[in-house]
């Protein structure tokens, strides 16, 4: 049995946790409509909206300790894949996870460990700040979620860019981002200020910044929004968290704001839909795709129907690759920088 693929008890929880807090400030909603276990667990939120993580090992950690801007304050793992060898450089995925949850939850309930090995992908999945209630965050946007916060998370995710690529062979053409919620407002914050090192990014149910003068990239990055219909917790159409500075565009308005950014002169357009979620009948997944874009860049929106905030099949033990997973990291690897 591969447990790559495996589901903890703690992972589901902490992610259903997550789920949790963010829907109870979340404007206009007060609960989760997701496709996920979100049902196998119950937290009560304090009035900022933020689950208690108890067990998550970061109690005794202080904000002001894990908030610089470097690799040493937030120490992190480097999953080397087997076909590794010193000299061959090789892409690099970083995963980023969502509000309230960790980087190791994540990347156990997507299993994406073995569908990395398989790639031949160096992993890293860093963990953000420990801020009030031990509730990790990455400070992304306005919208979500530092809260007023000063955290360097541009500086840290870069910081974590150089470390690895000191210690091991990367391409610097083939480095990716995979972020979930407020790892995936996390993701477009990088890809917008870091866009000289980023090569493509993939933002499940996370929005771009709102106000395009925030976000000039200096080259195109080719990216993949994934968004739930149903996400009760980041609104498809867009909208603004409880104590948040300011709105998040909707799916559709931020892939067409990086459509702008990348210099793609055409219109979106529909593509065969595609059934990348066992646990909802029919192809639910309908991909859209802006044409004329510069040469290896790609900007695309996956809208999936009847999905919430987690569109990923949780299918603990079966040994199964998550489709959604591999469908993104089909993305990712078929868009290295130009």
């Amino acid at each position: 049995m591969n447990t790559g693929v495996m589901v903890t008890t703690r992972g589901v929880a902490l992610i259903a946790m997550t789920l949790l807090a963010l829907a109870s400030c979340s404007s206009g909603t007060s609960s989760v409509t997701s496709t996920s276990a979100a049902n196998s667990t119950e937290s009560t939120a304090d009035q900022k909206g933020e689950a208690s993580s108890t067990g998550s090992g970061c109690a005794a950690e202080k904000e002001g300790s894990n908030s610089e801007g470097t690799a040493a304050s937030r120490p992190f793992e480097v999953e080397v894949p087997a076909s590794y060898s010193e000299g061959s450089p090789a892409p690099l995925l970083i995963l980023l996870h969502g509000y309230g949850a960790d980087g190791a939850s994540l990347g156990e309930a997507l299993g994406i460990k073995s569908q990395a090995e398989r790639l031949g992908m160096l992993l890293v999945h860093p963990d953000g700040t420990a801020g009030v209630g031990c509730d990790r965050f990455w400070n992304a946007t306005g919208a979500c979620c530092g809260f007023g916060r000063q955290v360097d998370d541009v500086g840290y995710l870069s910081s974590v860019i150089d470390d690895v690529s000191a210690r091991y062979s990367v391409d610097p053409k083939r480095v990716f981002l995979i972020g979930h919620s407020n790892g995936g407002f996390m993701s477009y914050r990088l890809a917008c200020e870091r866009a000289d090192r980023i090569a493509a990014i993939v933002s499940v149910a996370g929005e771009t910044l709102v106000n395009a003068a925030d976000c000039t990239p200096s080259v195109p990055v080719s990216v993949l929004q994934v968004q739930g219909t149903e996400d009760a917790t980041i609104l498809y159409g867009g909208g603004k968290v409880q104590w948040a500075s300011e709105a998040y565009p909707g799916a559709r308005q931020s892939v067409a704001m990086w459509a702008g950014y990348d210099h793609c002169t055409g219109t979106i357009s529909t593509e065969k839909a595609r059934d990348l979620q066992p646990q909802v009948a029919g192809a639910e997944t309908v991909p859209e795709e802006f044409s004329d874009c510069p040469t290896g860049i790609a900007v695309q929106l996956w809208t999936m129907s009847g999905v919430g905030h987690w569109p990923w099949a949780i299918r603990a033990g079966t040994g199964e690759p998550d489709l959604l997973v591999a469908a993104m990291l089909e993305f990712l690897m078929a868009h290295p920088k130009p």
